[in-house]
């Protein structure tokens, strides 16, 4: 975080799932032999460690609900339970604001919003507050990137948020640009997707930003510059 900050003035950001880590020889054969292997998951307490960060970044993210997170890594087939209980979001959400950070919401399902309106209702969130939500469509185990969907989960917003969509793999360009056309802000990099187009690999995140900025002009709609998205986001 300090050299990025150090070498870019970009907003950033972390978010909280931290991912997995691979682990071998999980399972012991007769023999004593350790064999197998099985991905191991960060606990809550090590997610919450992330609001320790020095130096802070701009915003952290909250993931609104607990689903079974379906994927595929390393060849594995992978479920598990992504887990973010309401009690821990509202502890979480309480240390970012005494942080000042900003929070983004990520969104797997319409459901998930509807438990940041219960949020809302606690006065863990003022009734007022700008919130920005990232709305997550085509994981497995979420809601499917569809036209429907995001028109749904968009209407379900509370009134003066900002929101953003992110998609995966196929569903990336189509529901991007729709998106767009929509009003609504746009993620894109390697993370969501490793091709440019059918067969074609990704080159670099910015082959993808370069992509996205042309077709948002294409459009009518010039990209924020980072003292405008910082405004948009009520960043300091």
């Amino acid at each position: 975080m300090k050299l990025i900050k150090e070498k870019c003035p970009i907003i950033t950001q972390i978010g909280n799932g931290i991912g997995v880590r691979l682990e071998q020889g999980v399972k012991v054969s007769k023999t004593g032999k350790r064999y197998g292997q099985a991905f191991t998951f960060a606990t809550l307490d090590q997610r919450l460690n992330l609001l320790n960060m020095n130096p802070q970044p701009d915003m952290f993210t909250i993931n609104a609900g607990t689903f079974e997170f379906r994927t595929v890594t390393r060849g594995m087939k992978t479920e598990f339970i992504f887990d973010n209980p309401i009690d821990f979001n509202k502890k979480y959400i309480k240390r970012c604001k005494n942080l000042g950070a900003g929070i983004e919401i990520e969104v797997y399902d319409v459901s998930h919003i509807a438990n940041i309106m219960d949020l809302i209702d606690m006065g863990v969130f003022e009734q007022d507050e700008k919130l920005h939500f990232s709305l997550v469509l085509g994981i497995q185990g979420g809601a499917p990137a569809t036209v429907s969907n995001l028109i749904h989960m968009v209407e379900q917003l509370p009134e003066g948020s900002t929101w953003q969509v992110v998609t995966i793999s196929k569903f990336h360009l189509r529901t991007t640009v729709i998106a767009m056309c929509m009003g609504g802000n746009i993620r894109t990099g390697l993370e969501d997707t490793i091709y440019y187009q059918k067969g074609e690999l990704v080159k670099s995140n910015a082959q993808l930003v370069k992509r996205m900025v042309r077709i948002a002009r294409e459009l009518g709609r010039e990209p924020a510059n980072i003292d405008e998205a910082k405004e948009v986001l009520g960043l300091k």
